[in-house]
């Protein structure tokens, strides 16, 4: 297991328990009591789990980007990472940027991060949970990224590792895939295609 892999794991299992009321941290309710799931408590257990690294490890949360985007459609600006972690050679460098979800998101929103990940120059993870699913829920997905993919893929300039990791709450599930992208890179778009793991909490 790599060492990103061991960190996806960690906050898969601590989500699953936060969700189960096994740990301090609770989704909070709307007031139909249904459970508001977002991309909080994942950010949080992320800064919990990267808090427990042995020194030099180093991260920051809501990250400027490098390069400036033009998502509103007026002036270009940097946006935001959610997540990154310094390489320890090169402290002011990053090693790794990690983008969180929640919920089935609008194409719009996927791009945006796409687009970010791309102009990154390191390695990428897409950490994305959902409360539940049926058996359209990550097929639908998985289109949204492959459709993303195919309209931006030839603004990629250097290769690198994207890990995606699905995180499904209640069926304590663990879905995972790993591409290095370049512009050739295929997304996959059957279920069956992800590494699935049942999560002990």
């Amino acid at each position: 297991m790599t060492f990103m892999e061991d960190i996806i794991r960690q906050v898969s299992e601590k989500l699953i328990k936060c969700y189960f009321c096994k740990t301090s941290l609770r989704f909070p309710n709307y007031r139909n009591k249904s459970n508001r799931i977002s991309e909080q408590e994942s950010k949080f257990f992320f800064s919990i789990v990267f808090e427990q690294q042995k020194s030099p490890f180093s991260f920051s949360i809501e990250v400027p980007t490098d390069e400036t985007y033009n998502f509103s459609g007026k002036k270009s600006r940097s946006a935001l990472h959610d997540l990154a972690i310094y390489d320890e050679n090169h402290p002011l460098e990053f090693k790794w940027i990690i983008e969180l979800k929640s919920k089935q998101p609008r194409i719009n929103s996927i791009k945006k991060d796409f687009e970010k990940m791309i102009g990154a120059k390191c390695n990428c993870v897409w950490f994305h949970t959902l409360e539940n699913t049926d058996s359209g829920t990550i097929p639908a997905l998985l289109k949204k990224f492959y459709d993303v993919w195919e309209i931006i893929k030839f603004n990629v300039s250097i290769e690198k590792k994207w890990e995606f990791a699905i995180v499904v709450l209640k069926q304590k599930k663990l879905y995972r895939f790993s591409l290095k992208i370049n512009k050739s890179t295929i997304f996959p778009k059957n279920i069956m295609e992800l590494i699935e793991t049942n999560v002990q909490v």
